[in-house]
C-alpha cells in the first residue's frame, strides 16, 4: 500500500461520512482501511452500514472502473487518474457485497 491512500478525501460511507485510512497490524503485517470518520470520533451510531473497506482493494476497484470508462490509450499513473477524474465515492453496502467484499 503507498503511504498516501489514494481515495482520501473522497471516500465516504452510505450516511454520508468521510472515511479516513487507517491501519491495523496482524504481527509485522500492516492491512491498511478506510475507516468511517463516525468510528473516528466515537459515535458508531452515527456510521454508515459499511464502516470500513479493505484500502488497497476499494483502491483497485475504483481504478480500474475509471480505466474503463476513460478507455484511454495514453498512460496515466493510478494518483493523477484519481485526482483528475474521481470527485467522490461512496461505498453502498450492497454494491460492496455484490463485488465480493465484506463489510466489516
Amino acid at each position: 500500500m503507498q503511504s498516501e491512500a489514494l481515495l482520501t478525501g473522497r471516500i465516504f460511507d452510505d450516511r454520508g461520512n468521510r472515511m479516513s485510512p487507517t491501519h491495523a497490524r496482524k504481527g509485522s503485517i500492516k492491512y491498511w482501511y478506510y475507516l468511517s470518520a463516525a468510528l473516528l470520533q466515537g459515535t458508531a451510531e452515527r456510521a454508515g452500514l459499511v464502516r470500513r473497506v479493505p484500502a488497497a482493494e476499494i483502491d483497485r476497484l475504483v481504478v480500474k472502473s475509471v480505466r474503463e470508462r476513460l478507455a484511454w490509450s495514453e498512460p496515466v499513473d493510478d494518483q493523477t487518474l484519481v485526482e483528475r477524474h474521481v470527485s467522490k465515492v461512496e461505498v453502498q453496502m450492497e454494491k460492496f457485497a455484490a463485488a465480493g467484499y465484506d463489510a466489516g
